[in-house]
């Protein structure tokens, strides 16, 4: 028979109170404290949920330094982008990894954003990603937007009043020695796609466009749109290689000296330069790896993979092969290592060619003690098309970075009606409401094991 002092834990009015003191004493830390390990929480829906424990934390986590010092402690997500013919909803899925504490597999939380709660409701095409904010092309408005989807925030880009064409070239970027995003485009006159262009940079908050001049023809000489790659911004700069059949080359843009540049490229074998001369965009793709420029180049069967990395960025000579991968699946290409696991197991996105000749960018891991590559259920084979790419979520919001332009906030409506012929809401009842219909209509999470 139990004592009369001793506690069950099964009882919820113990747990109601255990709860309470523990809250309590975590009160009672200091706010830097109490900051820096909030900053360190690294699955971006349990710091949502934070949100809602105490007016406190909700004020914290709102803090744009907050933010900052969350950004570079956000570990790398993969973002899912989803096309379905037979809906016109637009849906992207988040997926974060996380690690098992054995080291033996990894387990996949994710959260589902559509244009019925966290996405622009206008069909959109991804450009690039920065600081967990996403730049959007609208191609039935010809627009371009910036949206944080974690936070269902978005914000239109003005159009160019000059009289001239946006041609080839968008990218979004950050100045860090003014704490400011830029979009940058290039235009040509009298809606021609060819001949001289020149590039147009745009200051979130600015409300102007600025001309920068003419952009060197050696740079962006090319008659098709750039690609821009989803995790290759570094150094204050977005960086890209154009589809040039004739050699390998590697641009990039600083957004604080707003200047374009080239960097030097390793020397590569004669099979890897034989296939980009057949088809250079499947076979070369950038990112970035511990802060340094990472290039994946294929050979022409596509049945090699090799990694190189810019150890001291802009030194041709520091380009080292730190990975070879053989014996690859010739049906498959465009491989992409998203994330490397601490057991040793890398993430890799790569296109499989279906029988139609069309293809979707999957997610599989490869062993590299056992030598064996494996397609992962990250991504779900039950979607017609589908594009995965590695992503950082943030809490950057665009209402901090705006200064007075019009941040749209992507709500439900139906939700939003409840508070008409109410007394006037406080901005706690508001940023509480938004978190509610976040967590009820938006949070949409499996967790699953893989390996």
């Amino acid at each position: 028979m139990p004592r009369a002092n001793q506690r069950n834990p099964n009882n919820p009015m113990e747990q109601n109170t255990n709860r309470a003191v523990m809250r309590s004493k975590f009160q009672y830390l200091p706010r830097g404290l109490m900051v820096d390990i909030l900053s360190r929480i690294v699955c971006f829906k349990t710091v949502l949920n934070c949100k809602c424990v105490c007016k406190e934390w909700l004020s914290i986590i709102s803090d744009p330094g907050f933010a900052r010092l969350h950004l570079p402690r956000s570990p790398i997500g993969i973002l899912v982008n989803v096309w379905q013919s037979h809906s016109p909803v637009k849906k992207l899925d988040l997926a974060q990894i996380v690690e098992s504490a054995a080291g033996t597999g990894f387990g996949v939380k994710k959260m589902i954003f559509t244009s019925k709660n966290r996405l622009p409701s206008f069909e959109f095409e991804l450009i690039n990603s920065c600081d967990g904010l996403l730049c959007l092309y609208g191609p039935e408005t010809d627009g371009l937007y910036v949206c944080n989807p974690v936070l269902g925030e978005c914000i239109a880009i003005p159009p160019i009043n000059n009289g001239r064409c946006r041609c080839g070239f968008v990218a979004l970027g950050y100045n860090i020695g003014t704490n400011e995003y830029k979009v940058l485009q290039t235009t040509s006159s009298n809606n021609e796609f060819y001949g001289e262009r020149e590039a147009e940079i745009y200051t979130i908050g600015t409300g102007v466009w600025r001309s920068l001049g003419s952009v060197p023809q050696t740079i962006l000489d090319t008659d098709e749109a750039i690609q821009l790659p989803f995790d290759a911004f570094l150094h204050g700069a977005q960086h890209w290689a154009p589809y040039d059949l004739s050699e390998l080359s590697i641009y990039s843009f600083n957004f604080e000296r707003e200047q374009f540049q080239s960097l030097p490229t390793p020397t590569l074998s004669p099979g890897i330069v034989e296939a980009m001369h057949e088809r250079y965009s499947d076979y070369l793709q950038l990112g970035q790896l511990g802060g340094c420029l990472l290039l994946c180049v294929h050979d022409k069967p596509s049945t090699k993979l090799e990694f190189w990395v810019m150890k001291e960025y802009g030194v041709q000579q520091s380009w080292t092969k730190i990975l070879v991968i053989d014996n690859l699946s010739p049906r498959c290409f465009g491989y992409m290592p998203i994330m490397f696991l601490s057991n040793g197991e890398i993430l890799i996105a790569y296109v499989e060619k279906q029988n139609n000749c069309s293809g979707s960018r999957l997610v599989g891991c490869y062993n590299q003690e056992a030598k064996t590559f494996r397609r992962t259920t990250v991504t779900d084979l039950t979607q017609e098309f589908f594009h995965a790419i590695a992503y950082s979520p943030s809490f950057v919001s665009l209402n901090d970075v705006a200064k007075g332009e019009e941040v749209k906030r992507i709500r439900d409506r139906k939700k939003s009606k409840k508070h008409i012929g109410k007394s006037k809401p406080t901005e706690l009842d508001f940023k509480l409401h938004a978190f509610d219909m976040w967590f009820e209509r938006n949070s949409y999470e499996i967790y699953f094991l893989d390996g």
